[in-house]
């Protein structure tokens, strides 16, 4: 029945075991962390960045309008201009800066080149000159910003063909996010690192603890319910865990196996007395008496001991039992095996084998003691009154015996050997004056 419901769960060798369960949860989520960590950490990189080169090309844009408004009002020349540039350049590593002029100013202060081509190519530059505001976008390694130079008050001294308010021109900036990310990507590299350091201990420091107060306990647990299921021995156990649980669940896991177990030892122990015990006088049965006798002769026989097998039949029974009652036959069985069980020494046995047949097994006695030990057995129920519903009865028993290993070697012929020797006496006494009167 066992091994049919097992069936259900499946063959144990296609499922993991829970250690490699735990390691493998372990250690995904290790990886899963630290590629979190990882993303997680690059675009916050990224954003940081590209929002501080933002701000940086603002700043720069700015810095070159105070440095050309500076240079104009101190009467300005196109080298000057072209050195703010360059100081401008020179200020962030990879910077591209490029100053275009409105159609109004180019018209009065002339045009470059590159500024005609930008002017007439880049639609964010035609935006800005012409909404005053400034754009800005990114592409993956560059933040670009077009920022405008609108004319004031004091401007219109030179620029005679704008009006206050109108762009004079833009600032075009290039500013590369890869300088500005090193010494980011170095700083956040160092704290990332202690994080997944940090991180790393906790999940070691979970993992131990699971493995400690969880799996260990539940494989405790499992390798008590193999042994039981493959010994089958409920008797002597060990707790089903050694040692104190954490967890308020495996201890009441623990307990119920534990309890469980006592209950079906209790049941065992119950079941084996029931089959090994006689169910009126609680004496041993022939099937235990057959396994007794079987390794007493063992022992006997390993270590060159004598055996005695005693037979005893009490004599006119069924007088008692026609006459009394069966009641009184089983109250004169239970007085007689109680008396017996109790003058018998520490190694011997007494098994009910028959109706009113019983048999002792006694270890280690010789001759001399037996015969010695016969008598006292058949002086002993002899002298014996038994009471029931009023009526004294008194019994004897006429005692067969054989001896190992002068009467046989084996169980079959010592019980022979003392049945005959218990018929012969029993035939003596009937011959005797007054024999059938209990």
């Amino acid at each position: 029945m066992i091994q049919s419901r097992s069936h259900r769960y499946g063959a144990p060798r296609l499922r993991p075991s829970l250690t490699r369960v735990v390691l493998l949860i372990f250690g995904l989520t290790i990886g899963i962390l630290s590629l979190a960590i990882y993303l997680a950490s690059n675009a916050l990189i990224d954003r940081v960045v590209r929002d501080q080169a933002t701000k940086e090309a603002r700043i720069l844009s700015e810095l070159v309008f105070a440095g050309l408004y500076g240079s104009m009002r101190a009467g300005w020349s196109p080298s000057e201009i072209g050195a703010v540039v360059a100081r401008a350049r020179s200020g962030v590593e990879g910077a591209e800066i490029d100053l275009v002029r409105s159609e109004h100013v180019a018209a009065l202060f002339g045009d470059t080149a590159q500024a005609r081509r930008l002017r007439q190519t880049s639609p964010e530059i035609a935006r800005v000159l012409s909404s005053g505001k400034e754009e800005v976008w990114e592409d993956s390694e560059t933040v670009h910003l077009v920022y405008p130079f609108v004319a004031a008050a004091e401007c219109l001294g030179c620029h005679t063909n704008v009006a206050a308010g109108q762009v004079n021109g833009v600032v075009q900036m290039a500013l590369p996010l890869a300088p500005l990310k090193r010494p980011l990507s170095a700083a956040f590299s160092g704290v990332i690192q202690v994080v997944a350091v940090v991180t790393l201990l906790l999940l070691s420091v979970q993992f131990l603890i699971n493995r400690r107060f969880l799996v260990r306990p539940l494989m405790q647990l499992t390798s008590r319910i193999l042994h039981v299921q493959r010994t089958g021995t409920l008797a002597h156990r060990k707790p089903a865990v050694d040692e104190p649980l954490m967890f308020l669940e495996l201890q009441l896991l623990a307990q119920s196996f534990d309890a469980l177990l006592e209950k079906l030892s209790l049941a065992q122990d119950q079941l084996r007395e029931q089959s090994e015990r006689d169910d009126l006088t609680g004496l041993l049965n022939r099937r235990a008496f057959n396994h007794c006798i079987a390794l007493e002769l063992t022992r006997a026989k390993r270590y060159a001991r004598s055996l005695v097998l005693f037979v005893l039949d009490l004599d006119d029974f069924k007088i008692i039992n026609d006459s009394y009652g069966h009641a009184a036959g089983d109250a004169v069985l239970c007085r007689c095996a109680e008396l017996l069980e109790e003058n018998l020494r520490e190694n011997d046995s007494i098994a009910r084998i028959g109706g009113d047949e019983l048999v002792i097994l006694a270890p280690e006695m010789d001759q001399k003691g037996a015969v010695a030990f016969k008598g006292k057995l058949r002086q002993l129920l002899e002298q014996t009154e038994i009471l029931h519903e009023g009526s004294s009865l008194r019994v004897s028993a006429s005692v067969g015996m054989a001896l190992f290993p002068w009467d046989g070697e084996t169980p079959q012929r010592l019980l022979r050997r003392a049945d005959a020797s218990m018929y012969e006496e029993k035939r003596q006494k009937k011959l005797e004056p007054g024999a059938g009167t209990p």
